[in-house]
């Protein structure tokens, strides 16, 4: 494993942890705004993060 992705592995899972209180203090409530029916938040929070996550744990294990 090369030295640097350790630590980039390391960063973008922090980057995506601090994704979802930025959304939530986004101004005008932007983080309550419903696709299908569902808010911005709880997509981010169940779905695209912990895919993403894990894409990052996957592609950067190698």
């Amino acid at each position: 494993m090369r030295p640097a992705v350790r630590p980039a592995r390391s960063a973008l899972l922090l980057l995506l942890l601090a994704g979802f209180p930025i959304i939530a203090a986004l101004p005008s409530d932007a983080g309550t705004i419903r696709v299908a029916g569902v808010s911005l938040l709880w997509w981010y929070g169940a779905f695209v993060a912990p895919a993403l996550a894990w894409l990052v744990a996957v592609v950067l294990h190698r």
